[in-house]
């Protein structure tokens, strides 16, 4: 198999840390788009009380954003190979901003899943932009590294998103929250477009024959399944944590979000590492080692404070929040060694958003669903018994996923 990593076009980028300042530019688009919807996670503890809805009404909102988000990455592939994916990073991170000043102004939960469904719709077409603009910035050998880089946004996201809703909260309300993350994203989609580096080159426009033979490709399907779990850990424990750990854990809503925010500072060093050991260990270790520590950490969030202690759980948030950040270099290197570099926009467009539906979706609904008739223990133990039950999946799959390709 041919490495397409090195099949990009040729350019002369110089060397990453000449590279890095465009890089951190992206990053920080990055960082604003995920902040836009990781702040929802936290201010839904008040939104339910303001709206009068229960667990499961409030998390299926995640469900309608996520779906948008969905349908935006499906359609992304088509809008790089028609604009300039620079500009599709601009579109995507003032669109946020501009529904986020919406939502802000809703008063029913039909607005609510209206407009939550439109901010991941423009949150969508962010990934396969990211990733052209990426390309176009950093040598193939700087791939992993540039990744890592760029990963370090949703890591620091989690961990300022709770400070940033709590304290917006405690001044402005949730409604002020969104105002003022919205007019942050307007000023730096702006900014992008007008001083943006990178993503001067379209992609191949999509065809038929182009998915049907990633699709017969099985790695597809094992990047396809990996990024579910890696987007579920990241995004599903950490929406639901806040209603957890207040409605069954006895703490109260401030508590909860500093506890969450300090549990996400090993986030960072966690996508770092990630990205050593994806160069250093190969992809289908890394993604093992995941597995594991994310299902153990899983299964010990699922028991009581009491039992463990506000030390314990502490631990078992951050294992489960780093765990989660230390896969995404790994993913993202298997993908790029597996697929041709025309195709890879194409094929991230198919592949994500079904990954991201299972989640950002289905996962955080499972879990509030779970909170609201059984109770959350019961969710994340379902959930850590997913990520351990696939481990002998992947490691019975070397023919398909060897250490030379991963």
């Amino acid at each position: 198999m041919s490495d397409p990593v090195h099949s990009a076009p040729d350019r002369d980028n110089g060397s990453f840390y000449r590279s890095l300042l465009p890089v951190l530019f992206v990053s920080l688009v990055f960082f604003s788009n995920y902040t836009d919807r990781a702040i929802l996670g936290p201010l839904l503890v008040h939104m339910e009380k303001d709206l009068g809805i229960d667990h499961v009404t409030s998390t299926s909102l995640l469900l309608f954003l996520s779906s948008g988000f969905c349908v935006g990455i499906l359609f992304s592939g088509f809008a790089t190979a028609l604009i300039k994916p620079g500009r599709v990073i601009s579109f995507s991170a003032m669109g946020c901003g501009a529904t986020l000043l919406f939502l802000s102004r809703l008063t029913t939960i039909g607005e609510a899943r209206i407009l939550f469904a439109i901010l991941g719709l423009f949150g969508g077409f962010y990934l396969t932009a990211a990733m052209a603009t990426l390309r176009s910035l950093v040598r193939p050998e700087d791939w992993s590294r540039a990744i890592a880089v760029h990963e370090l946004a949703p890591a620091l996201s989690f961990i300022l998103s709770p400070l940033i809703a709590e304290t917006a909260y405690a001044f402005w309300g949730w409604q002020g929250a969104m105002q003022g993350m919205g007019m942050v994203s307007l000023a730096i989609g702006g900014s992008f477009l007008l001083f943006g580096k990178g993503g001067s080159e379209t992609t191949d426009k999509p065809s038929l024959s182009g998915v049907i033979a990633g699709l017969r490709n099985p790695v597809l399907w094992v990047f396809m399944w990996m990024f579910a779990l890696a987007v579920g850990g990241e995004f599903a424990p950490y929406s639901v944590l806040p209603l957890s750990l207040t409605a069954e854990q006895g703490f109260d809503s401030a508590e909860a979000s500093r506890l969450l925010s300090l549990s996400r500072l090993a986030c960072p060093f966690g996508v770092l590492f990630g990205g050593w050991a994806a160069m250093r260990l190969g992809a289908k270790r890394t993604i093992a080692s995941f597995l594991l520590v994310h299902g153990l950490s899983l299964a010990a969030l699922s028991l009581p404070v009491s039992l463990v202690g506000k030390s314990g759980l502490f631990l078992a948030m951050t294992a489960q929040g780093a765990a989660s950040a230390f896969v995404f270099p790994a993913l993202f290197t298997l993908f790029a060694r597996s697929f041709p570099y025309g195709q890879q926009a194409m094929l991230l467009a198919i592949a994500v958003p079904a990954a991201t539906y299972l989640g950002t979706g289905c996962a955080p609904f499972l879990l509030g669903t779970a909170g609201e008739y059984w109770g959350f223990s019961y969710g994340y133990l379902a959930f850590g018994i997913i990520c351990l039950a696939t481990l002998p999946v992947l490691l019975v799959s070397e023919r398909n996923v060897n250490n030379d390709t991963a």
